[in-house]
């Protein structure tokens, strides 16, 4: 087997990798898999997974890049909701008012008294052709 070696910085310590064209086992996949993955420094110096519900500071001591991307991600998906929540009481105001039923009376009257009714289908069309 051909072999060249590889020095991952992160990991601080070199590993071999197989020659592109050979096939690698799947032990040997998993033996690299999991030293490339981010692992937690504990205070004694032993290194494991992080867990499950590891906070984006936690990970950001590892990995900045990737606590930067929680950290914002985690922003986002908190403005996001509270559009959300905001937009909840028109939605909730239009389906009690009948504003999204197909169809709706139109009346036409002049000083009080009615002189034509009709029904009509609402058209949910765009207006533009390039929307």
């Amino acid at each position: 087997m051909l072999c060249t070696p590889l020095s991952t910085p992160a990991l601080h310590h070199p590993t071999l990798l197989p020659h592109p064209l050979h096939l690698p086992s799947r032990n040997d996949a998993r033996k690299l898999r999991e030293l490339q993955q981010l692992r937690q420094t504990q205070d004694d110096g032993t290194r494991r997974l992080f867990s499950l519900f590891a906070t984006p500071a936690e990970i950001g001591k590892e990995s900045v890049g990737l606590g930067m991307y929680l950290t914002t991600l985690r922003y986002v998906l908190g403005l996001l909701a509270l559009y959300s929540l905001c937009s909840l009481y028109a939605i909730v105001s239009n389906a009690r008012a009948g504003k999204f039923v197909g169809s709706y009376q139109l009346t036409l009257a002049l000083n009080g008294i009615v002189k034509s009714s009709q029904m009509c289908q609402k058209s949910y069309k765009a207006r533009h052709q390039w929307l």
